[in-house]
Protein backbone atom coordinates (compact mmCIF):
# COMPACT_ATOMS: atom_id res chain seq x y z
CA UNK A 1 0.00 0.00 0.00
CA UNK A 2 1.54 3.26 -1.00
CA UNK A 3 2.15 5.28 1.63
CA UNK A 4 0.86 9.19 0.75
CA UNK A 5 0.26 10.66 4.22
CA UNK A 6 1.73 14.12 3.88
CA UNK A 7 5.29 14.64 5.66
CA UNK A 8 5.02 17.11 8.74
CA UNK A 9 8.44 18.38 8.45
CA UNK A 10 8.86 19.64 4.54
CA UNK A 11 9.06 23.07 5.49
CA UNK A 12 12.66 22.11 7.13
CA UNK A 13 15.19 23.13 4.53
CA UNK A 14 18.13 21.95 6.34
CA UNK A 15 17.29 18.33 6.52
CA UNK A 16 19.09 15.81 4.27
CA UNK A 17 16.70 13.92 1.62
CA UNK A 18 13.40 15.10 3.84
CA UNK A 19 10.84 14.38 0.62
CA UNK A 20 12.01 10.71 0.92
CA UNK A 21 10.55 9.22 4.31
CA UNK A 22 12.49 7.16 6.83
CA UNK A 23 10.61 4.60 9.69
CA UNK A 24 13.77 3.23 11.99
CA UNK A 25 13.03 -0.36 13.27
CA UNK A 26 13.78 -1.31 16.22
CA UNK A 27 13.28 -5.29 17.60
CA UNK A 28 13.08 -5.66 21.43
CA UNK A 29 12.96 -8.55 24.09
CA UNK A 30 13.10 -7.85 27.77
CA UNK A 31 15.33 -4.76 27.93
CA UNK A 32 12.60 -1.91 28.47
CA UNK A 33 15.09 0.42 30.01
CA UNK A 34 17.43 0.10 26.87
CA UNK A 35 14.49 0.34 24.41
CA UNK A 36 14.09 3.40 26.12
CA UNK A 37 17.39 4.55 25.72
CA UNK A 38 17.35 3.81 22.31
CA UNK A 39 14.09 5.63 21.33
CA UNK A 40 14.81 8.58 23.14
CA UNK A 41 18.31 8.87 20.61
CA UNK A 42 15.72 8.54 17.94
CA UNK A 43 13.11 11.19 18.70
CA UNK A 44 16.97 13.18 19.21
CA UNK A 45 17.71 12.91 15.30
CA UNK A 46 18.77 16.10 13.79
CA UNK A 47 17.06 14.64 11.02
CA UNK A 48 13.21 13.71 12.28
CA UNK A 49 12.04 10.34 11.25
CA UNK A 50 8.80 10.11 9.83
CA UNK A 51 7.80 6.55 11.65
CA UNK A 52 9.51 4.30 14.08
CA UNK A 53 8.51 0.53 14.21
CA UNK A 54 8.87 -1.48 17.70
CA UNK A 55 8.77 -4.87 16.98
CA UNK A 56 8.06 -6.19 20.79
CA UNK A 57 9.36 -10.53 21.03
CA UNK A 58 7.08 -10.95 23.43
CA UNK A 59 8.51 -9.13 26.44
CA UNK A 60 7.54 -10.23 30.04
CA UNK A 61 9.60 -7.64 31.93
CA UNK A 62 7.13 -4.57 31.69
CA UNK A 63 8.27 -3.30 27.85
CA UNK A 64 4.58 -2.50 27.24
CA UNK A 65 3.71 -0.78 30.58
CA UNK A 66 7.12 1.11 29.91
CA UNK A 67 6.01 2.76 26.55
CA UNK A 68 2.92 3.37 28.05
CA UNK A 69 4.34 5.59 30.53
CA UNK A 70 6.58 7.24 27.95
CA UNK A 71 3.62 7.75 26.02
CA UNK A 72 5.33 5.71 23.24
CA UNK A 73 1.78 3.68 22.43
CA UNK A 74 -1.59 5.21 24.23
CA UNK A 75 -2.94 1.59 25.80
CA UNK A 76 -2.10 -1.52 26.46
CA UNK A 77 -2.07 -4.56 24.23
CA UNK A 78 -4.49 -7.23 24.72
CA UNK A 79 -3.42 -10.49 26.84
CA UNK A 80 -3.05 -13.34 25.94
CA UNK A 81 -2.38 -12.91 22.36
CA UNK A 82 -2.23 -15.49 19.32
CA UNK A 83 -1.22 -13.44 16.56
CA UNK A 84 1.36 -10.38 16.49
CA UNK A 85 -1.11 -7.27 17.33
CA UNK A 86 -0.27 -3.86 16.00
CA UNK A 87 -0.97 -0.88 17.46
CA UNK A 88 -0.58 2.74 16.73
CA UNK A 89 -0.11 6.08 17.89
CA UNK A 90 1.22 10.01 16.75
CA UNK A 91 4.16 11.23 19.10
CA UNK A 92 5.11 14.79 18.91
CA UNK A 93 8.13 15.88 20.08
CA UNK A 94 9.77 19.37 20.68
CA UNK A 95 12.99 18.99 18.22
CA UNK A 96 14.04 22.73 18.68
CA UNK A 97 12.98 24.75 21.60
CA UNK A 98 14.23 27.85 20.65
CA UNK A 99 12.12 27.90 17.04
CA UNK A 100 9.54 26.11 18.92
CA UNK A 101 9.18 23.22 16.38
CA UNK A 102 7.18 20.49 16.75
CA UNK A 103 7.84 17.02 15.15
CA UNK A 104 5.80 14.30 15.20
CA UNK A 105 6.17 10.58 14.89
CA UNK A 106 4.35 7.84 13.64
CA UNK A 107 4.78 5.40 16.46
CA UNK A 108 3.58 1.52 15.65
CA UNK A 109 4.06 -0.93 18.31
CA UNK A 110 4.22 -4.60 17.35
CA UNK A 111 3.43 -6.79 20.67
CA UNK A 112 4.47 -10.58 19.09
CA UNK A 113 2.43 -13.60 20.63
CA UNK A 114 5.77 -15.54 20.73
CA UNK A 115 9.37 -14.74 21.09
CA UNK A 116 10.59 -15.17 16.93
CA UNK A 117 14.17 -14.20 17.84
CA UNK A 118 15.88 -10.68 16.26
CA UNK A 119 15.56 -12.12 12.51
CA UNK A 120 11.72 -12.96 13.15
CA UNK A 121 11.60 -9.26 14.30
CA UNK A 122 12.98 -7.84 11.22
CA UNK A 123 11.29 -10.03 9.72
CA UNK A 124 8.16 -8.43 10.49
CA UNK A 125 9.35 -4.69 10.73
CA UNK A 126 11.06 -4.47 7.51
CA UNK A 127 7.71 -6.42 6.23
CA UNK A 128 5.63 -3.81 7.69
CA UNK A 129 7.88 -0.76 6.89
CA UNK A 130 7.99 -1.90 3.43
CA UNK A 131 4.16 -2.77 2.83
CA UNK A 132 3.43 1.02 4.66
CA UNK A 133 5.32 2.47 1.26
CA UNK A 134 8.18 4.12 3.77
CA UNK A 135 11.25 5.11 1.28
CA UNK A 136 14.04 3.78 3.65
CA UNK A 137 14.00 1.29 6.91
CA UNK A 138 16.59 2.04 9.93
CA UNK A 139 17.57 -1.04 11.18
CA UNK A 140 18.64 -1.27 14.87
CA UNK A 141 18.60 -3.54 18.09
CA UNK A 142 16.80 -2.27 21.28
CA UNK A 143 20.19 -1.90 22.93
CA UNK A 144 21.86 0.76 20.32
CA UNK A 145 22.18 4.52 20.75
CA UNK A 146 22.79 6.05 17.11
CA UNK A 147 24.33 9.89 17.70
CA UNK A 148 21.99 12.76 16.75
CA UNK A 149 23.52 13.18 13.49
CA UNK A 150 23.72 9.33 12.72
CA UNK A 151 20.89 9.46 10.27
CA UNK A 152 21.58 12.49 8.28
CA UNK A 153 25.11 11.37 7.96
CA UNK A 154 23.98 8.16 6.69
CA UNK A 155 21.56 9.86 4.08
CA UNK A 156 24.63 12.25 3.31
CA UNK A 157 26.54 9.22 2.08
CA UNK A 158 23.61 8.32 0.35
CA UNK A 159 23.93 11.50 -1.82
CA UNK A 160 27.56 10.94 -2.42
CA UNK A 161 27.80 7.25 -2.87
CA UNK A 162 24.49 6.46 -4.43
CA UNK A 163 23.81 3.23 -2.75
CA UNK A 164 20.94 1.33 -1.19
CA UNK A 165 22.93 0.25 2.00
CA UNK A 166 24.37 2.29 4.44
CA UNK A 167 25.50 1.23 7.75
CA UNK A 168 27.23 3.45 10.64
CA UNK A 169 30.28 2.94 12.16
CA UNK A 170 29.35 0.78 15.65
CA UNK A 171 31.74 2.30 18.47
CA UNK A 172 31.87 0.34 22.11
CA UNK A 173 29.12 2.35 24.27
CA UNK A 174 31.63 2.09 26.97
CA UNK A 175 35.04 3.07 25.17
CA UNK A 176 34.57 5.25 22.24
CA UNK A 177 37.76 4.27 20.72
CA UNK A 178 36.81 0.72 20.11
CA UNK A 179 34.44 -0.78 17.72
CA UNK A 180 31.73 -3.48 18.91
CA UNK A 181 32.23 -5.28 16.31
CA UNK A 182 35.24 -5.78 13.88
CA UNK A 183 35.03 -4.65 10.45
CA UNK A 184 36.39 -5.99 6.78
CA UNK A 185 38.78 -4.21 5.61
CA UNK A 186 38.99 -5.58 2.28
CA UNK A 187 41.30 -3.45 0.79
CA UNK A 188 43.74 -3.93 3.10
CA UNK A 189 42.92 -7.89 3.58
CA UNK A 190 42.39 -7.13 7.43
CA UNK A 191 40.28 -6.59 10.19
CA UNK A 192 39.60 -3.43 12.06
CA UNK A 193 38.34 -2.85 15.50
CA UNK A 194 39.43 0.56 16.84
CA UNK A 195 37.96 3.84 15.64
CA UNK A 196 41.58 5.36 15.16
CA UNK A 197 42.48 2.47 12.70
CA UNK A 198 38.91 3.06 11.00
CA UNK A 199 39.67 6.68 10.44
CA UNK A 200 43.40 5.51 9.06
CA UNK A 201 42.35 2.45 6.65
CA UNK A 202 38.80 4.58 5.48
CA UNK A 203 38.48 5.53 2.13
CA UNK A 204 37.04 8.89 1.49
CA UNK A 205 35.35 8.41 5.13
CA UNK A 206 33.97 4.81 3.95
CA UNK A 207 34.68 1.41 3.66
CA UNK A 208 33.10 -0.31 0.67
CA UNK A 209 31.61 -3.86 1.18
CA UNK A 210 31.13 -3.78 4.72
CA UNK A 211 28.68 -3.74 6.69
CA UNK A 212 27.52 -3.86 10.80
CA UNK A 213 24.19 -5.23 10.38
CA UNK A 214 20.90 -4.75 11.88
CA UNK A 215 22.93 -1.94 14.03
CA UNK A 216 21.70 1.03 12.74
CA UNK A 217 21.64 0.02 8.92
CA UNK A 218 19.79 2.36 6.28
CA UNK A 219 18.33 0.22 3.54
CA UNK A 220 16.34 1.16 0.65
CA UNK A 221 12.44 -0.33 -0.53
CA UNK A 222 14.62 -0.99 -4.18
CA UNK A 223 16.97 -3.19 -1.96
CA UNK A 224 14.03 -4.61 -0.33
CA UNK A 225 11.67 -5.57 -3.47
CA UNK A 226 14.72 -7.11 -5.04
CA UNK A 227 15.62 -8.97 -2.06
CA UNK A 228 13.29 -9.40 0.46
CA UNK A 229 12.98 -9.34 3.78
CA UNK A 230 15.33 -11.24 6.26
CA UNK A 231 15.44 -15.16 6.73
CA UNK A 232 12.98 -15.27 10.02
CA UNK A 233 13.04 -19.17 10.81
CA UNK A 234 16.79 -18.68 11.67
CA UNK A 235 16.17 -16.48 14.97
CA UNK A 236 18.81 -15.76 16.44
CA UNK A 237 22.90 -15.74 14.75
CA UNK A 238 24.16 -15.35 11.47
CA UNK A 239 20.85 -14.22 10.07
CA UNK A 240 22.35 -10.83 9.67
CA UNK A 241 25.45 -12.40 7.66
CA UNK A 242 22.70 -14.46 5.53
CA UNK A 243 21.01 -10.70 4.52
CA UNK A 244 24.57 -9.28 3.77
CA UNK A 245 25.42 -12.08 1.49
CA UNK A 246 22.14 -12.36 -0.38
CA UNK A 247 22.40 -8.88 -0.55
CA UNK A 248 25.90 -8.61 -2.16
CA UNK A 249 24.73 -11.51 -4.24
CA UNK A 250 21.68 -9.17 -6.10
CA UNK A 251 24.59 -6.73 -6.92
CA UNK A 252 23.56 -4.31 -4.21
CA UNK A 253 26.74 -1.91 -3.04
CA UNK A 254 27.50 -1.68 0.34
CA UNK A 255 29.41 0.97 2.29
CA UNK A 256 30.37 2.08 5.93
CA UNK A 257 29.99 5.57 6.63
CA UNK A 258 32.95 6.43 8.98
CA UNK A 259 31.30 9.95 10.61
CA UNK A 260 27.86 8.33 10.95
CA UNK A 261 28.28 6.78 14.77
CA UNK A 262 26.26 4.11 15.99
CA UNK A 263 27.26 3.23 19.81
CA UNK A 264 26.57 -0.84 21.12
CA UNK A 265 28.00 -2.77 23.88
CA UNK A 266 30.82 -4.88 22.40
CA UNK A 267 30.38 -7.89 21.33
CA UNK A 268 30.59 -10.75 23.79
CA UNK A 269 31.47 -13.76 21.43
CA UNK A 270 33.09 -17.01 23.22
CA UNK A 271 36.04 -17.31 20.80
CA UNK A 272 38.80 -20.15 21.15
CA UNK A 273 41.95 -20.41 19.43
CA UNK A 274 42.67 -24.02 17.73
CA UNK A 275 45.69 -25.32 15.83
CA UNK A 276 48.36 -23.93 18.21
CA UNK A 277 47.15 -20.40 17.89
CA UNK A 278 46.33 -20.13 13.62
CA UNK A 279 42.75 -20.51 14.14
CA UNK A 280 39.55 -19.98 16.23
CA UNK A 281 35.97 -20.99 16.04
CA UNK A 282 33.04 -19.59 18.18
CA UNK A 283 31.24 -21.77 21.05
CA UNK A 284 29.51 -19.87 24.15
CA UNK A 285 28.73 -23.60 25.94
CA UNK A 286 25.28 -22.35 26.00
CA UNK A 287 22.54 -24.11 23.94
CA UNK A 288 20.35 -22.49 21.65
CA UNK A 289 22.77 -19.47 20.80
CA UNK A 290 25.59 -22.50 19.65
CA UNK A 291 22.95 -24.35 18.30
CA UNK A 292 21.66 -21.36 15.93
CA UNK A 293 24.78 -20.36 15.14
CA UNK A 294 25.84 -23.86 14.01
CA UNK A 295 22.76 -24.57 12.18
CA UNK A 296 22.80 -21.10 10.40
CA UNK A 297 26.07 -21.07 9.00
CA UNK A 298 26.17 -24.40 7.61
CA UNK A 299 22.63 -22.85 6.04
CA UNK A 300 25.30 -20.39 4.65
CA UNK A 301 28.57 -21.97 3.95
CA UNK A 302 26.05 -24.55 1.51
CA UNK A 303 24.58 -21.18 -0.30
CA UNK A 304 27.33 -18.88 -0.54
CA UNK A 305 30.41 -20.24 0.21
CA UNK A 306 30.75 -24.83 -0.16
CA UNK A 307 34.34 -24.38 0.59
CA UNK A 308 34.26 -23.06 3.79
CA UNK A 309 31.77 -26.14 4.88
CA UNK A 310 34.44 -28.85 5.43
CA UNK A 311 37.11 -25.97 6.72
CA UNK A 312 33.99 -25.55 9.84
CA UNK A 313 33.79 -28.75 10.32
CA UNK A 314 37.36 -29.50 10.41
CA UNK A 315 37.73 -27.38 12.89
CA UNK A 316 35.12 -27.97 14.89
CA UNK A 317 36.14 -31.43 15.17
CA UNK A 318 39.16 -30.49 16.47
CA UNK A 319 38.00 -28.27 18.80
CA UNK A 320 35.88 -30.85 20.36
CA UNK A 321 38.03 -33.44 20.04
CA UNK A 322 41.43 -32.07 20.71
CA UNK A 323 40.84 -28.79 22.78
CA UNK A 324 37.97 -29.73 24.83
CA UNK A 325 39.81 -33.61 25.16
CA UNK A 326 37.15 -35.63 23.40
CA UNK A 327 34.09 -33.17 24.13
CA UNK A 328 31.82 -35.66 22.09
CA UNK A 329 28.45 -35.21 23.39
CA UNK A 330 28.78 -31.65 22.18
CA UNK A 331 30.62 -32.73 19.31
CA UNK A 332 27.81 -34.50 18.12
CA UNK A 333 25.36 -31.50 18.71
CA UNK A 334 27.74 -29.88 16.66
CA UNK A 335 27.07 -32.17 14.17
CA UNK A 336 22.99 -32.44 14.66
CA UNK A 337 23.12 -28.80 13.92
CA UNK A 338 25.27 -28.64 11.20
CA UNK A 339 23.07 -31.32 9.59
CA UNK A 340 19.68 -29.52 10.36
CA UNK A 341 21.16 -26.40 8.62
CA UNK A 342 21.61 -28.20 5.11
CA UNK A 343 18.65 -29.42 5.45
CA UNK A 344 17.51 -26.23 5.49
CA UNK A 345 15.18 -27.17 8.47
CA UNK A 346 14.47 -24.46 10.86
CA UNK A 347 12.25 -25.91 13.29
CA UNK A 348 13.98 -27.03 16.28
CA UNK A 349 15.35 -24.38 17.82
CA UNK A 350 12.45 -24.38 19.85
CA UNK A 351 13.63 -27.07 22.24
CA UNK A 352 16.09 -24.91 23.57
CA UNK A 353 14.05 -21.90 24.30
Amino acid sequence: MEHKEPNSQKNLQSFTLQEKTICAVVVTYNREKLLLDCLEALFKQSRPLDAIYIVDNASTDGTAEALLEHKYIIKLPPSNILEPCEMFCIRNHRQDTEMQTDISVKVYYVKMHENVGGAGGFYQGVKRCYENGFDWMWLMDDDGVPNEDCLNKLLLGEKKFHVDLLAPLVIDINNSGRLSFGISDYRNKQTIYTFQDAIKYSIDGSFEGTACMFNGILISKELIKIVGYPKRGMFIWGDEVEYLLRIKSKGFKVITICNAIHKHPIGKIGYHKIFFGQFWVRFNNQKLRDYCKFRNMAFIYKKYAPSKLLKDIIKYAWFFIISKKFDLKNLLFYFSATIDGLKGDFSKHRKYL
